[in-house]
């Protein structure tokens, strides 16, 4: 039962214990952009850059021990991630000049490229396992980024949303995506049995704050949706949306401001 996590800028990961003890840095032999943990928690994925520009995968234990480099290619290799199996790697690339999903191995060999059309990132597998939703911006000239949807049984992708401009999202379940979208961006909830999306982000006169990073769980045994909400003022905070009578509170009751990453 470990945490990891990295500070901005920062060559090392941090691993801890989650009852806050045995803190110990993991060398991961650059500055670390995004990392995943495989589910089964023996290993660490981790994106690094050494110069700024084009960036590496690798791989290390959770006991600690040198990181090796995944899928030796040029250009630039990113948002590592497990299927919740562990059986495979999904991973990000620019090799073919778009930025493309791959999915291999989990030391990420033999990877096969899932998607042709336009850039697509934040690759995310759902709980059954059965379909990835990326974000891209195929058909949309680049100009708007939306979810699309993989079936990872008969190869068909099909597209979510509609011009929505999303930033992240995250599967309910595995027939329903909450994501931020929009400028000042609010959360939505999508179905994927068909219907227009919805907002679920708590109503208020003039906001003046955006939200962002959705995540759901379980509080009470109610459904809830945590987020960040980014103020005008830079401020920022956690908080807990419960879905099911649309309660909104802050998560966490501490000073400073606060992040889900």
């Amino acid at each position: 039962d470990l945490l990891a996590g990295s500070s901005k800028d920062s060559a090392t990961l941090h691993e801890i214990n989650v009852s806050g003890l045995d803190e110990r840095e993991l060398d991961c032999g650059g500055f670390v952009k995004d990392f995943t943990v495989s589910p089964d928690g023996r290993w660490i994925c981790a994106t690094i850059t050494h110069d700024g520009d084009s960036s590496e995968i690798v791989r290390l234990s959770c006991d600690g021990g040198k990181p090796s480099t995944l899928v030796p290619w040029k250009g630039s290799k990113m948002q590592p991630v497990f299927t919740p199996d562990a059986a495979n790697l999904l991973f990000v690339s620019n090799r073919d000049g778009h930025y493309n999903l791959y999915m291999g191995d989990p030391n990420g060999s033999d990877p096969l490229r899932i998607t042709d059309d336009g850039n697509n990132y934040l690759p995310a597998v759902c709980p059954d396992q059965k379909r990835i939703a990326i974000i891209s911006d195929r058909e949309n000239a680049g100009q708007y980024d939306d979810i699309w949807i993989h079936d990872l049984s008969t190869g068909i992708q099909k597209r979510l949303t509609r011009n929505a401009n999303v930033h992240e999202f995250y599967w309910l379940d595995s027939r329903t995506v909450i994501y931020s979208a929009g400028k000042p961006s609010q959360i939505y909830r999508c179905s994927l049995d068909g219907g227009e999306s919805e907002i679920v982000s708590p109503a208020g006169a003039a906001k003046t704050w955006s939200e962002s990073s959705p995540r759901a769980g379980i509080s009470n045994g109610h459904e809830v949706v945590f987020y960040t909400r980014n103020y005008d003022d830079g401020r920022s905070e956690i908080r807990c949306l419960d879905l099911s009578s649309g309660t909104d509170k802050t998560a966490l009751l501490n000073e400073g401001s606060n992040r889900l990453r």
